[in-house]
């Protein structure tokens, strides 16, 4: 089920000026944090609608990961659980044609923390859209848990039940190349994300969406990427001389911008 519904009631153009506020959520190790950096460096290039531009807070953040994933082809180091885990990494999407600017913040949350049964963060409650992020290399159970675990708190929180959430919600696979070994499986992961992931995903796993959420879209997702060469796939980790995975030069990102642009259109109501 993909709830695709009408436009949400988000701000941009005809609501005044007000900023929308999307929130980035999923469990430990599910390279939030790679995401977010490559995030910024895609939202630079040309050729995508929306440019992804660091608020003066998230410079160091982006300056720090673009040193180790572009210059050094070295994993960006994991966000540290407990008191100082939690970072305010302010982003602004500019749409290149139109003259709309939407402002992100993401909350990066140790994935450890975002697991534990501690109050729901406010920063998650006062969203206008959601992408959360799930781990491809988890176990099915342990998927449906974190999902259910999280939507149903989440209802509670918001004061919603029995009502679905009404706002947009990417839910996207993270570590989607693990899963993309031809030409034919990266053309399906970007030309139909929700079917990719329904052919890989036990259905078990979504069973919460369609519970607790109104407008949901699902995405294979992968910050690292693929390599496409001569119409074949090729790994974009490699271990070197000291047993260490560095990462592949070249390698394309897979939706990486697409889950934030979706739950953009759909707030900006076009």
């Amino acid at each position: 089920m993909s709830g695709q519904g009408g436009a949400g009631d988000g701000g941009g153009e005809g609501t005044g000026g007000r900023s929308q506020r999307l929130c980035l959520w999923g469990p430990s190790s599910a390279g939030k944090t790679a995401l977010l950096a490559q995030l910024f460096h895609l939202g630079t290039q040309a050729g995508t609608a929306w440019e992804v531009l660091p608020a003066a807070g998230a410079q160091d953040f982006v300056e720090t990961t673009r040193q180790r994933m572009r210059e050094e082809n070295r994993f960006p180091g994991a966000t540290a659980a407990g008191s100082l885990s939690v970072k305010e990494l302010g982003y602004h999407f500019r749409h290149r044609t139109r003259d709309v600017v939407a402002c992100l913040t993401v909350e990066d949350r140790a994935g450890v923390d975002s697991e534990q049964y501690e109050p729901i963060s406010q920063t998650l409650i006062d969203a206008d859209g959601l992408v959360l992020v799930l781990d491809a290399t988890h176990e099915p159970a342990r998927l449906e848990s974190f999902l259910s675990r999280t939507l149903e708190r989440l209802s509670h929180a918001r004061g919603q039940p029995p009502r679905r959430d009404p706002r947009p919600i990417a839910v996207c696979l993270a570590k989607a190349d693990l899963w993309i070994r031809t030409a034919e499986e990266l053309t399906s992961a970007t030309q139909e994300p929700g079917a990719f992931v329904r052919r890989w995903l036990d259905g078990r796993c979504l069973a919460p969406l369609g519970t607790y959420c109104e407008r949901f879209e699902l995405f294979p997702l992968s910050a690292i990427g693929v390599r496409l060469r001569w119409g074949a796939v090729e790994p974009t980790v490699f271990v070197d001389e000291k047993g260490e995975e560095r990462l592949c030069p070249r390698g394309r990102p897979v939706n990486l911008l697409e889950p934030f642009a979706w739950v953009l259109d759909r707030l900006l109501a076009w």
